[in-house]
């Protein structure tokens, strides 16, 4: 639970702490305010009282937000000019504690890859496990955290989980209870972050079931057998097989307003057959207007910067042999440059 900033205060031989929206009663009523405690954030929401820093070889007064930093540097606390109305309080030992509170600060997936959720806190943190008191949730489902990585700047981690879809929801949220994640300058605990909606920039795949989880959306062309099997790039492939003739696709038109310009990317593994990868106007043109070679005994990635006068072409894989050869394509993506 989030604790508040405290004032420790003193009249005649009597101590007591209170929070700051106290502090004129009792200063009325003739007590001293003699040390602070700031807690859970409360350096941050204070931006007018100043602290004056001391090194070996300088002095500098800053908001009490940047504190935690300058003593990382090296630096004390001198003292303390609180509020506006500048009360001064020196430091005399421990009448004056500043925390490094971590707190949540941004989220974003798509920047390394659709599966990697990259998290950024206020601060340095440290964690014998940043999966704990963590929830992730896709579409308000929640979903396996692979695993979680602090990076070299200590302020993010990544969190791997299954893939995430251009407009899908992503939220990141925090139990403290459950959780273990603190500051890495002085061990001050991340408080509870509620949900949390993460910045998707997983781009628009223009294909549909480019992952080729069924062939579902994909046409056959010239006969081919069209199947989904296992041993793709990621989980499943098309196999492309030709069923009596020396050519066989696998078509689909997608939705482009013409003289669109996009990124076509696909993977590929040669059976016993050849691939090709055309564009066209028209379901299994052939060869298309735009056409690569995709001949490789190893996956392979084939781009083409696509670029067609024509509204709503046809993207075309191919095997190209004999009857009953194969040929395998995997993630095929139509994106924004």
């Amino acid at each position: 639970m989030a604790q508040l900033t405290q004032l420790l205060m003193v009249k005649d031989s009597a101590l007591m702490n209170v929070h700051p929206d106290a502090l004129g009663t009792y200063q009325a009523d003739g007590w001293q305010v003699i040390g602070i405690r700031y807690s859970e954030g409360g350096e941050g929401l204070d931006t007018t009282s100043q602290v004056l820093m001391v090194s070996a070889f300088d002095s500098i007064r800053v908001r009490p937000g940047a504190v935690a930093s300058y003593l990382a540097q090296g630096y004390r606390v001198e003292e303390i000019l609180y509020d506006s109305a500048g009360l001064l309080i020196r430091n005399e030992g421990r009448n004056l504690v500043f925390l490094d509170t971590p707190s949540y600060a941004s989220a974003e997936i798509g920047a390394v890859d659709a599966t990697t959720l990259v998290v950024t806190f206020s601060t340095e943190v440290a964690s014998d496990d940043f999966t704990a008191g963590v929830t992730i949730k896709v579409d308000d489902v929640a979903v396996v955290i692979d695993t979680a990585t602090r990076q070299d700047d200590h302020k993010v981690v990544h969190y791997v989980i299954p893939e995430v879809a251009f407009g899908e929801v992503v939220t990141w949220e925090y139990d403290d209870l459950t959780g273990g994640i603190a500051s890495e300058v002085d061990g001050t605990i991340l408080d509870d972050v509620t949900a949390q909606t993460v910045t998707n920039n997983i781009p628009r795949n223009f294909i549909a079931n480019g992952d080729f989880a069924n062939t579902d959306g994909w046409s056959s062309m010239y006969d081919a057998i069209l199947a989904s099997i296992a041993g793709g790039v990621v989980n499943n492939r098309l196999r492309i097989t030709l069923n009596g003739g020396a050519i066989g696709c696998a078509s689909q038109q997608i939705t482009l307003p013409a003289n669109t310009h996009k990124d076509l990317t696909v993977w590929h593994i040669n059976g016993t057959s050849m691939g090709l990868v055309t564009v066209s106007d028209t379901a299994g043109a052939w060869p298309g207007e735009i056409h690569v070679d995709a001949n490789d005994a190893v996956w392979g990635k084939t781009t083409i910067d696509l670029y067609v006068p024509y509204a709503n072409p046809f993207v075309n894989f191919w095997a190209i042999g004999e009857d009953g050869q194969t040929t395998y394509f995997d993630e095929a993506k139509v994106l924004d440059p």
